[in-house]
């Protein structure tokens, strides 16, 4: 009850404080914790819920991805066990576009936001990891799914997050970690 609680008075609070409005809040219009109290989603994009795809970690090989934003021309891109790691232990934000659908212009702004972003990565679908719309969100069990960028709503999801339930761990699987990285090369961001 308190966990609904807040929100609620914060949000009022915001509204009586003449930031926003309720109705604004309560629309979706307004997303509160983007990059300022009156920030607004873009109208034009819309987000459904999705299903969340758990991967079986056990025995799986992963490491932590070398890029936060990847445009598809790398020579490899992070794997879904990638992906399942770093959403699990990192309270990572992921994007998952359709590269076709966007020109490099559209992308500029989730680029911007990705590599200034904690914990966040953002990649191409790939016949490995395909998107389920042409933007596909996750954050920790939750999917959004979206015909369009926006910066801002993602924001707001990213502001959902609690980093404090990151775990401390190595930069990939002990297999991996034998063969290819060494403790610290984990990008700016991430727990190891």
């Amino acid at each position: 009850m308190l966990r609904k609680a807040l929100p609620l008075a914060l949000f009022a609070a915001l509204a009586l404080s003449g930031c926003t409005s309720l109705a604004d809040v309560a629309d979706g219009t307004v997303v509160p914790g983007a990059s300022t109290p009156e920030a607004q989603v873009d109208p034009s994009v819309t987000c459904t819920d999705g299903e969340p795809v758990v991967i079986d970690m056990d025995q799986a090989l992963w490491r932590h991805p070398t890029n936060a934003f990847f445009d598809g021309t790398e020579e490899t891109l992070p794997t879904p066990q990638d992906l399942e790691h770093i959403l699990r232990n990192d309270a990572a934000i992921i994007v998952i576009y359709e590269k076709d659908t966007f020109s490099a212009a559209e992308l500029s702004p989730l680029r911007t936001w990705i590599d200034d972003e904690l914990a966040a990565v953002a990649m191409p679908s790939s016949d490995e990891q395909p998107a389920l719309a042409p933007i596909e969100v996750r954050v920790g069990d939750t999917v959004k799914l979206c015909d369009g960028i926006d910066v801002v709503r993602f924001k707001g999801w990213a502001a959902d997050r609690d980093l404090s339930d990151q775990i401390a761990h190595d930069p990939a699987s002990p297999e991996l970690l034998e063969d290819t990285e060494k403790p610290g090369d984990a990008p700016e961001g991430v727990v190891e």
